[in-house]
């Protein structure tokens, strides 16, 4: 009664219904996961993870946790003496531990022209995140015979589209070159 009231009952029927087996079909079969590929992948990330760390560090004047937000901080707005970015209210951004804020959107993003050093450090971090997120994580999903299978939904996005979990296999970057190539 409540999908005649909206209209939809048609779309119900002749379009979500018929769709059920293929998604399920797909859930079935899965995505072939190159290993040696994603192998390869992981290593020549690794690679550059490395090689930017050195750049970082060069930047930097001596070595650190790249990887680390407060070390980050540190060698930012303490050592580099970049002025620290302020939030409205004209006070500094913090997190909740009282460390400087590194956060890439509300920091990183407004520093990208203070130093040299900011860029590559958001560089390493989206290095870093594709191979930790993606291509280190994605082996631990694969199935004896070689295949990823992801949970497809149909009633999770407001545009119809199908949505991925437990991996979400949608969600690789596609705006980088590297996330692109992953893809």
């Amino acid at each position: 009664k409540e999908m005649d009231s909206w209209g939809v009952t048609d779309i119900f029927w002749t379009m979500e219904m018929p769709l059920i087996p293929v998604v399920h079909e797909m859930m079935q079969h899965g995505l072939l996961l190159d290993e040696a590929q994603q192998k390869r992948s992981s290593a020549a990330l690794a690679e550059r993870l490395a090689d930017l760390e050195g750049q970082v560090w060069l930047a930097a004047g001596m070595a650190f946790n790249v990887a680390s937000p407060q070390q980050v901080g540190h060698v930012l707005f303490e050592r580099l003496g970049i002025p620290p970015v302020r939030d409205r209210r004209g006070r500094v951004r913090l997190t909740a531990a009282g460390t400087w804020s590194t956060d890439e959107h509300e920091v990183l993003m407004e520093l990208l022209d203070a130093h040299p050093i900011v860029p590559l450090i958001l560089d390493y971090r989206g290095v870093a995140k594709l191979k930790g997120t993606y291509v280190d994580a994605y082996p631990s999903f694969v199935h004896p015979d070689g295949r990823v299978r992801t949970t497809l939904k149909l009633t999770r996005t407001v545009t119809g589209r199908l949505s991925s979990a437990s991996p979400n296999m949608q969600n690789v970057p596609t705006r980088t070159e590297r996330g692109a190539m992953l893809r």
